[in-house]
């Protein structure tokens, strides 16, 4: 009601700012020109009404109760009007000028994260059209100003005149905002560009622009990621944290009063990072191979979101295969499964590549270079026994099919004529080093001492640990019904039985694979996942074996009937450069009958590569560079490696390095021993600046020529970096300056936390006299008259 007078007797004396449209606010008094007090100016009006009254009272006591009323009031209008001429009353007008509000946008590069809708209620994402995923920051601010159910940009315009700025490295602005449309125009108009976000330069900036007159309060709009970082170090506890913060916060706003109520954009949870750790692959295959390899992806933080992995062919850009998966709930850490479908001759290049999570920023991470070398020749087998056990003969079709195998066969029991029958049959034994060469792994099925001739024997160490080949020993009943100590290969053996063996007391095992087994991928992938878990079962010759120290169980076994649960079927051993493996059963062949021959087929094409991968590692370089990771950033480390199998380098003759950068020379240098065994030299740069880089390995050895290799650099962009809300910084900045933090899902109590009223600091005085005006000499005359009448009609004195 008050409001309502207010407005009219400002309307009716055309008091400047009583028009919603000019924003104005005032305040009216009265007061006398004598410079009386204002509670004087109301005693005497009191003392006036009171006089009027028992005046009014005593003299119409004959007249009705409307009459005197009626005489009352007239008596009341010319005892006002009066009062106003006898002291010469005036009103006294203040009119104030709307609040200024500074409206402050982030316009800084981390706007451009797409999380400006994360963990929005559904009622505000309805409000302003947003979902997951689909928003920038910054896209997010200008859905906030201009959402019509919201109306937030005209109670604003309505109640404040507003300041825009916006900043980054710097604070640009102020744009003077009158009206709703042009406020939504320019804060719909900002992009965020910004290489760099100055916070605290910021809050100087603004502390000058207004010289000692702040406005009401600050509305600022930032995910409060300042970059280069405030605080970089990380032995700082909490608190300390948080004390720097405020400290360095009073010194940037060093006398600024205005509140700042803060709305923070952004997830304030860090973004998933994907990072690739490791890559198990083969280096070598056959031509037409298809070749497994495990990708183990780390995660920055426990997530359940899908992602995508994909194989690219470096050369063609093509996508060789591409899986989704996903981290189990609670894990950080998985493996992930490709296929190379078709091996090339020679060097094939692939990148290992993850599509980036929504708001994903870190993708420098996400990227692999791998190589696979295409060997075109065969790999060279002998299979030997002494009888066409079940297991020789499976064996021996199996592997005679392998395109990639050259098989070459000794059956002892055999006569002269199943040489010239059978293509895959030798006639003899190969008795030296030299001659047993010729073969890349040799298979020993059921044989005995007496079998073979000692010169076999005497050869067989020095071939798998000198020449790096491959030995399978199968033995059956002969060969472990036999003493131990008198098999002339005993020592070679992973495994032995305890005591004697009962070949006629053979119990079922059922076999799956250790972790071991399918970390040397003893089954192809697709085998693997599909029948690992349900072997066919196999009859092992003993149940009590032996192992070696140095064996790792590749295959296990599992029965009830059997004291121990965990039978070791299949264990391999390092011997020098080679490899050993033994089976304790020769009954592979029954699962000849699963899959239409595919899981026997390529369980035996697997163990015959892995077995003799030091021979076929010869078909690699000598001398290999990698770059890792060929696609860098500034912040990134780069190893550059120098694989040398072929013993090209020692102590004393080390890889020279030369790094150049468009023909300038950048560094020079010789790489330094990582590893006596693998032969590996390495050096690692950081803080290369960005540009294309060429690594080039040079040696002094004759016939060696020089190695090189390309790798990128880009630029880093520490802005971009910046992935999660910083919500302290910003709620210290609130408690610092006495105002408000808020996220976008509390946008009402935001506008409640701005301060009411207008400005007072710009408040304009108007006097205008009452006492001399014409309306207050008719309202006298009007009140005489009245009472003279009613007093004429009854005949009162």
């Amino acid at each position: 009601m008050n409001h309502f007078l207010n407005n009219l007797i400002a309307r009716y004396f055309n008091i400047p700012g009583w028009n919603a449209v000019d924003g104005g606010r005032y305040s009216l008094r009265l007061e006398a020109s004598w410079n009386w007090q204002v509670w004087s100016v109301y005693l005497a009006a009191l003392a006036v009404i009171v006089c009027l009254v028992w005046v009014t009272v005593v003299s119409t006591r004959s007249l009705p109760v409307r009459l005197r009323i009626l005489s009352f009031a007239s008596r009341l209008l010319v005892g006002v009007m009066l009062a106003l001429l006898l002291l010469q009353v005036r009103l006294k007008v203040l009119t104030f000028g709307k609040a200024t509000l500074a409206v402050v946008i982030d316009t800084s590069q981390s706007m451009q994260n797409r999380d400006g809708a994360v963990n929005l209620p559904r009622s505000v994402a309805s409000d302003l059209n947003a979902f997951e995923g689909d928003l920038s920051r910054l896209e997010l601010v200008q859905r906030v100003f201009s959402a019509p159910s919201l109306n937030i940009s005209q109670r604003l315009t309505d109640e404040y005149n507003i300041d825009l700025f916006n900043f980054d490295s710097s604070l640009h602005g102020p744009t003077r905002i009158a009206v709703t449309s042009e406020f939504e125009e320019n804060v719909n108009g900002l992009n965020s560009t910004g290489r760099t976000t100055d916070l605290l330069g910021m809050l100087r900036s603004l502390r000058e622009s207004y010289q000692g007159r702040p406005p009401a309060a600050v509305l600022l709009l930032s995910d409060g990621n300042q970059v280069p970082k405030l605080i970089t170090r990380t032995s700082q506890s909490t608190s300390e944290r948080r004390s720097t913060t405020r400290s360095v916060l009073r010194d940037s706003l060093n006398g600024f009063s205005s509140p700042f109520v803060v709305l923070g954009t952004g997830n304030s949870e860090q973004a998933v990072d994907l990072i690739i750790a490791s890559v198990d692959v083969e280096p070598i295959g056959f031509v037409g191979d298809v070749i497994d390899l495990r990708v183990h992806i780390e995660s920055n933080q426990a997530t359940s979101s899908p992602a995508t992995i994909e194989l690219i062919h470096d050369g063609t850009n093509e996508v060789a295969d591409s899986t989704e998966f996903q981290i189990d709930p609670g894990q950080t850490t998985t493996s992930v499964d490709l296929t190379i479908p078709d091996l090339k001759v020679g060097r094939n290049a692939f990148r290992i590549s993850i599509i980036p999570h929504s708001g994903e920023v870190e993708v420098g991470n996400n990227v692999r270079s791998i190589s696979v070398y295409g060997r075109e020749t065969t790999i060279n087998v002998l299979l030997i026994d002494s009888l066409p056990r079940w297991e020789f003969r499976r064996l021996k079709s199996t592997l005679e099919r392998d395109r990639n195998i050259t098989l070459r066969t000794l059956l002892l029991s055999s006569d002269a004529q199943y040489v010239n029958e059978d293509r895959t049959a030798i006639l003899a034994p190969p008795r030296t080093l030299e001659e047993l060469v010729e073969y890349d792994s040799v298979i020993i099925g059921d044989i005995v001492e007496d079998d073979l001739p000692s010169d076999f024997w005497n050869a067989l160490p020095e071939y798998v640990e000198k020449t790096g080949s491959g030995l399978i020993f199968i033995p059956g009943r002969s060969a472990l019904s036999a003493d131990s100590e008198s098999l002339p290969y005993s020592k070679l053996l992973p495994m032995m039985p305890i005591g004697s063996v009962d070949s006629n007391n053979r119990i079922a095992v059922i076999p799956t694979l250790t972790a071991e087994g399918r970390a040397q991928r003893m089954l192809p992938r697709s085998i693997q996942e599909n029948a690992s878990e349900d072997l066919p079962v196999v009859y092992p010759h003993s149940v009590d074996m032996q192992i070696h120290p140095a064996a790792i169980v590749l295959l296990q076994g599992n029965s009830e009937s059997a004291e121990s649960q965990s039978l070791p079927l299949s264990v391999s051993m390092r011997l020098g450069r080679g490899q050993i493996i033994q089976h304790s059963f020769d009954d592979s062949w029954r699962w000849k009958f699963l899959m239409q021959g595919e899981l026997y087929r390529q369980f035996w094409s697997q163990l015959v590569r892995y077995s003799a991968k030091m021979r076929m590692a010869d078909q690699l370089p000598s001398v290999e560079l990698l770059i890792n990771p060929e696609q860098a950033f500034t912040n990134q480390p780069i190893d550059v490696l120098v694989l040398d199998r072929g013993g090209e380098f020692d102590e004393s003759r080390s890889p020279q390095l030369r790094l150049t950068k468009e023909d300038s020379l950048i560094a020079e240098l010789n790489l330094q021993p990582t590893s006596d065994i693998d032969h590996i030299y390495a050096h690692q740069f950081s803080s290369l600046s960005p540009g294309t880089y060429e690594a080039t390995i040079v040696s002094e050895k004759d016939g060696l020529s020089p190695l090189r290799r390309q790798f990128r650099v880009s630029p880093f962009d520490a802005e971009l970096s910046s992935q999660a809300m910083d919500s302290s910084f910003l709620e210290e900045l609130a408690n610092v300056s006495g105002g408000s933090f808020q996220t976008p899902d509390e946008l009402e109590e935001l506008l409640q936390r701005l301060p009411e009223g207008p400005d007072r600091s710009t408040a304009q005085t108007t006097i205008l006299p009452l006492w001399n005006r014409w309306e207050i000499l008719c309202l006298a005359i009007l009140g005489l008259t009245v009472d003279w009448v009613i007093r004429r009609r009854f005949g009162l004195n």
